[in-house]
Parts: structure tokens; sequence; C-alpha cells
């Protein structure tokens, strides 16, 4: 895959500056269907997988994790860890499996971090620039780090299809019929590949567009249309089920803590 050719989305409001309280871990029971970057100034941190032990998560180094693999991130509560980080929706996924990548000091990647630590702390993140930036550093940590993501021409293209046109009436025959294949091979497949089934991705990737809206103010209703339901209640209920708070209620509460 060619990263430079990658469409970057960024989730808004995810970019930020912690040293993370005594309480924090990250555990992804399955895809999340984002990209977290992690640069890790300092503390004790670990990330493990179903295939991986607890790997250190070492100072001075940025990390990519996987939008489509469960994955558990932790840290010693003596000695909490401090990053950097941001989050990321790529399509296609950049990479399947854990990606480090040492920042050496006024390194290209260097400067990027820094510039980074500055948006952060900026009411103004203009999104073309902010785009532009993480996939010029994704080009750059290619060149020294191993990348290892999607190549299925065929899940590619229904990622495709989905990314595209998630709003639209799609169903499972739809799916198969546009890569053109049987639809219960397509779902052992989609499955093997991805972690989920090609439903499970669909539901999965509206709910997190449809956060992204509910986190910009935008209408429950508008939202609701957006991200492919004809029905406000029962967009509420599906979400409400998998995000447990209703959309209104999530909606307050991005906006009252950005």
């Amino acid at each position: 895959m060619n990263i430079a050719a990658s469409a970057i989305t960024l989730l808004p409001k995810q970019l930020g500056y912690l040293t993370c309280p005594q309480t924090w871990e990250v555990r992804e029971s399955k895809s999340c269907l984002f990209h977290r970057f992690k640069y890790i100034y300092g503390g004790e941190a670990y990330y493990e997988s179903e295939t991986t032990k607890p790997v250190p998560l070492k100072h001075g180094h940025l990390y990519l994790f996987p939008s489509n693999r469960p994955y558990h991130l932790f840290h010693n509560k003596a000695d909490p860890v401090r990053i950097l980080w941001f989050h990321i929706v790529a399509n296609p996924d950049v990479t399947n499996e854990l990606v480090a990548y040492k920042v050496v000091k006024d390194s290209i990647a260097f400067h990027f971090v820094k510039i980074l630590e500055q948006m952060t702390q900026s009411q103004e993140r203009p999104y073309d620039t902010f785009a532009a930036l993480i996939k010029a550093l994704l080009i750059e940590m290619s060149k020294q780090a191993k990348f290892e993501y999607v190549s299925d021409e065929r899940v590619l293209k229904a990622l495709n299809i989905i990314h595209d046109s998630y709003a639209a009436d799609l169903s499972l025959e739809k799916l198969a019929d546009g890569i053109g294949i049987n639809k219960f091979y397509f779902i052992r497949m989609f499955r093997d590949i991805m972690g989920l089934t090609p439903m499970q991705y669909l539901l999965k990737y509206r709910l997190q567009c449809a956060k992204e809206m509910l986190a910009q103010d935008i209408p429950v209703n508008v939202v609701a249309k957006n991200v492919g339901f004809s029905d406000e209640k029962f967009f509420s209920k599906i979400f409400k089920k998998y995000l447990l708070l209703s959309p209104r209620d999530y909606k307050r509460q991005k906006i009252a803590t950005p």
C-alpha cells in the first residue's frame, strides 16, 4: 500500500497532551475503527495483544496502534505515563499491528511532534494542515518502521464502499455483489481479516461517524439521517445500546468537556 495515497481523517477534538491518571488503561476487545497515535515522554506503560506478551512503550518513541485488532494498554500507577496523543481514521487502514518509531532529536519527525505539541495548546486546529501533517508523519515513519496492513483487494473494496456510502441503504447482499463474491464466503473472509462481520463493521463505523458529528453539535435527527438511520428513535436506541449513553447525553458530555 502506498501510504501517501491513504485518505486520512482526523477525529474532532481527539488530540492532546496528558499525564495519565492512575486508573488509565485502554482495552479494545474488538475493532475500534480508528488508529491511536501516542508519543511517549515518560512513565512506564505497556502494550499487549492476543498474540504478544506485554511490550514496554519506550520514551522518545511514537507508537501507532492497530484499528482492527483487540489490544490492551496499561501503565504502572506508581510511574504514570506521559503522552502526546491523537486519533485518525485511515482508508484503507494503515496497520494491523503495533508500529514503533524512534523519534531522533532534530529529525523531521521530531519537528512534526513539536508542531503537534503546539497544536494541543491552541484553540485553532486547521483541519487540512493537521491531516497533511499526519500523512507526512506516516510517510516518514514508513521509512524506518514496518507497516502490516490489510492487503486483500476484495476487503479493501468492501471497506471503500462502506466508508463512501455508509449513509446509504447498504445490505450484506449489496456489499457482496459490489465486490463480486458469494455473500457467505464474503462474511468469512471479511471476519477473518477484520475481526468483525461486514454488517458489524458497518454499524460500528456508522456509530463512530455519529460520535464525530455529535461532538460538533450537529442535531441528533440530522446525525441519524447522515449515518443511515431513517428513524431517529431507532438510532437513539442502537446508539445507547453500544455506547451506554443516549446521543443527546453523549453530545452534552462532549460539548461540556472537549
